[in-house]
């Protein structure tokens, strides 16, 4: 099942002005598309904490960022990211 707000993002930023027609053109094209259906949103909090959980154990168990990257299929910028994390 496809999450709803990420491709109602990604039609967002696929385009560089949103206008009230733009948005309208949207609108219609989402609801062509997922019309009827039972609509799926990722809790994003709870994906950033697991990988935050994965860097953390891999980083304790010794690895490096690079091996974190390759082996979890985690981009460098997003390890940097959530490593920073100042109030977590």
């Amino acid at each position: 099942m496809t999450d709803i707000i990420s491709r109602i993002i990604k039609q967002f930023i696929d385009r560089a002005e949103v206008t009230p027609s733009v948005a309208g053109e949207i609108e219609k094209t989402i609801r062509q598309q997922y019309g009827g259906e039972q609509a799926y949103i990722a809790k994003r909090c709870a994906l950033v904490e697991s990988k935050k959980q994965t860097i953390n154990n891999a980083l304790c168990a010794g690895r490096n960022i690079q091996q974190i990257e390759q082996l979890h299929d985690i981009p460098r910028s997003t390890i940097y990211r959530l490593i920073n994390r100042k109030g977590d």
